[in-house]
């Protein structure tokens, strides 16, 4: 009897704690965190409700501003060891589940994007950049490790990609196609039939190494609006077909 007691007191207590935890405020939460999150450069705009369901107005990541955030928290796997929660950005621009273990893995399954492009150049403080169109993924797969991607099946499509003045042009839709195999992540860039044909591949290795290469084609001539662009980038073969070759290397950010 004494066992069954202890074992209902220690059940009422779990619940209890539960139910503080759930229904906390967000705003309290996050005056109590901001002393370790503003040297990180996160800021947090209007925070209402609590940690189970909450919402902030805007958020701020190193001086760049997203808009409203909304999140609901999936209680059974804080259980397993890990907080898993569903995040919606901008009113449904990107929203998906996202899950972070206590080994610091973070994985996001599946995820979906719809962010119209000068909107979102200008959060990444890039609105210098002359380019429109949406930019639309689908993520099956996403895992970060140490601040690395190691996981990450899925595309993404840059649909109605244009360039503005002074050298505005039509580029058509163009999408890069991700996919994980033993040696790292792959990806394949291909358009889809218009006035810029794009080819080439993206290798991005465990260890953070990254090479990339792309194939740009004006299918209406070098003298089109897109055989005009591509000739800034670099120096066409006598068909107008550009090969640009980048590579690097993205640093880990734990230890």
């Amino acid at each position: 009897m004494k066992r069954r007691a202890l074992v209902l007191i220690l059940l009422g207590l779990l619940a209890y704690l539960g139910f503080l935890i759930a229904t906390f405020p967000a705003g309290w939460a996050y005056a109590l965190a901001k002393p370790r999150l503003q040297p990180l450069g996160i800021k947090l705009y209007a925070v209402e409700g609590t940690l189970w369901d909450g919402h902030v107005a805007a958020m701020e990541i190193q001086g760049r501003r997203l808009p409203e955030l909304q999140w609901q928290l999936r209680p059974t796997a804080l259980l397993l060891g890990r907080l898993h929660t569903h995040l919606d950005v901008g009113g449904g621009r990107l929203q998906g589940e996202v899950e972070l273990s206590l080994d610091g893995r973070l994985r996001l399954a599946p995820v979906t994007l719809h962010w119209p492009l000068p909107d979102l150049l200008q959060r990444l403080q890039l609105a210098a950049l002359p380019l429109e169109g949406v930019i639309q993924g689908q993520m099956h797969r996403l895992e970060v490790v140490e601040g690395l991607p190691r996981v990450a099946d899925g595309t993404l499509t840059w649909r109605g990609a244009a360039s503005g003045p002074p050298m505005a042009a039509k580029l058509g839709d163009l999408q890069l196609v991700l996919e994980t195999r033993d040696d790292g992540i792959h990806g394949r860039f291909r358009d889809g039939g218009g006035p810029l044909g794009l080819g080439g591949s993206l290798r991005l290795s465990p260890d953070g190494a990254w090479r990339l290469e792309l194939h740009l084609t004006p299918r209406e001539g070098r003298q089109s609006p897109v055989g005009r662009l591509l000739a800034f980038l670099g120096r066409p073969d006598p068909q107008g077909k550009i090969t640009l070759r980048r590579s690097g290397r993205l640093q880990a950010t734990g230890p």
